[in-house]
Order: C-alpha cells, then sequence, then structure tokens
C-alpha cells in the first residue's frame, strides 16, 4: 500500500469526488506508519483491555521480525555505554498541530562497548595542514587590522554612534519627561516605555558585566529599544494633543 498512496489517493477521488492531493497528503502525512514506543504501548493497551473485557485471551505483543520491530530499537540509545543499534530513522514534521510521518529508513549495524576509546596521535599531514590555516588566519587577521580606515567608514562610524546616542536620549528621556510632566493614564502610558528602556539599559549593563562578550551588538540594541520607545512616545503625544 506504501508506494502506491498516490495511487490510491487519485482513485478515490475519481470514484468519491474530491481533490485527489487532498487524499494524498492524508494518506502521505496524516497516517503514520512508524511502529514505536507510542504505537507499541496503544496496541499493548488495547490488547490488555480486550483481554480485561473478555473479547481476547490474554495475549502477548511479539513480532517476528524482532530486530525491526521490538521496542529494543523504538528508544534513544547512548553509545557511550554498551549498546546497539541497527536501524536509523528519520522523521519530519512536528510543530501545532503536531504531525509527524517517516522521511527515510536505513539499516545499519553500530554497537557501543562502553570502553574508553585509546587516543591516538594526529597524523603529521593534519597537524601540518592546521597550523597552515592557523597561520593564515593570523596573518589575514593583522592585515586588515594594520589597513588604514577609510574617510568613509569613519564617518559612518560617527554618524552610527551619533544616531545610537540621540536614540538612546531620546528613547529614555522621553518617557521619563512624560512620567514627570502628565497625569492620569498618559502617565501610565509613559511608564511602559520608561520600564522597557530601563529593562534594556539594566541587562546590557549587567550582562557586560558579568560577561564582556555577552551584548556584542549593544548599539544596536539601543538602536531598536530606543526607536521603538521614541515612536510609541510620539505616538501618545500626538493623540493627546488631539484629545484636548
Amino acid at each position: 500500500m506504501i508506494p502506491r498512496r498516490t495511487e490510491i489517493a487519485q482513485a478515490f477521488a475519481k470514484e468519491r469526488g474530491g481533490d485527489p492531493e487532498r487524499f494524498r497528503r492524508y494518506l502521505t502525512q496524516r497516517v503514520r506508519y512508524g511502529l514505536g514506543p507510542h504505537e507499541l504501548t496503544g496496541l499493548e493497551t488495547f490488547l490488555a483491555r480486550a483481554a480485561a473485557r473478555g473479547f481476547l485471551p490474554p495475549t502477548q505483543l511479539r513480532f517476528a521480525d524482532d530486530r525491526i520491530r521490538s521496542r529494543r530499537v523504538r528508544r534513544q540509545v547512548s553509545l557511550d555505554g554498551a549498546d546497539a543499534v541497527d536501524e536509523v530513522r528519520i522523521k519530519l514534521g512536528g510543530g501545532k498541530p503536531y504531525r509527524e510521518w517517516e522521511a527515510l529508513s536505513y539499516p545499519v549495524r553500530l554497537t557501543g562497548t562502553g570502553m574508553p576509546v585509546a587516543q591516538r596521535a594526529q597524523p603529521a599531514w593534519l597537524e601540518e595542514m592546521l597550523s597552515e590555516e592557523k597561520e593564515r588566519y593570523r596573518q589575514n587577521y593583522e592585515q586588515r587590522m594594520s589597513e588604514p580606515v577609510s574617510t568613509g567608514g569613519m564617518l559612518f562610524m560617527m554618524f552610527f554612534m551619533l544616531a545610537v546616542l540621540a536614540l538612546l536620549v531620546v528613547g529614555a528621556g522621553a518617557p521619563l519627561w512624560g512620567v514627570w510632566k502628565w497625569r492620569g493614564g498618559w502617565r501610565i502610558g509613559a511608564a511602559v516605555p520608561a520600564l522597557v528602556m530601563a529593562f534594556v539599559i539594566g541587562r546590557i549593563v549587567v550582562d557586560t558585566a558579568r560577561d564582556p562578550t555577552s551584548h556584542n551588538l549593544w548599539p544596536f540594541e539601543i538602536l531598536m529599544w530606543g526607536g521603538a520607545s521614541a515612536v510609541v512616545m510620539g505616538v501618545l503625544a500626538l493623540i493627546r494633543r488631539l484629545a484636548r
């Protein structure tokens, strides 16, 4: 049946009417053909309940091809210990609503003994290649650092940092000014961007004190949040003016 799913969908659409592509998606994406831990648990639960009600005799779930169908290969394994894997499956899907289907299965024979692997020295050619790559990286870095900064680059950085400073002042100062000058709901509205800017600035300061590399792009954070705060305050000021 599995190799003929497209043919089955087309035949069903021809007989009953409807979109054959929709039926094909149902057979390929909605119907799950894998027999994993959840399916085995459901089947065992069904057999146990059927036996409890007298519909079936007590039955133990067994498969003729234990290498493929046993629960042993339907669990997560780690080759750090003594274990074995005889099949690798790649499944696609997920998200919400949850859908999952098997894309590929491949028989393998992997065995883990749990014993540490003896450390082997790197071959001479590998050490030489890594050394050459490290040396090329060092030379390229030194070359970039020794190149003079162009006038255009200096002007760009100057205007960029001025823009960051301006948005920092406006994005933090305008809400504080609104909290100080405005009353009622307008003061609450101004307090929201003020708290957001305080959180952003505080997080940058605290995180950078702990790890200097944690906010390498902090100017862009100021641009983003400062710009958003300035826009919010501008909209509030305009609405407040029109509402008078």
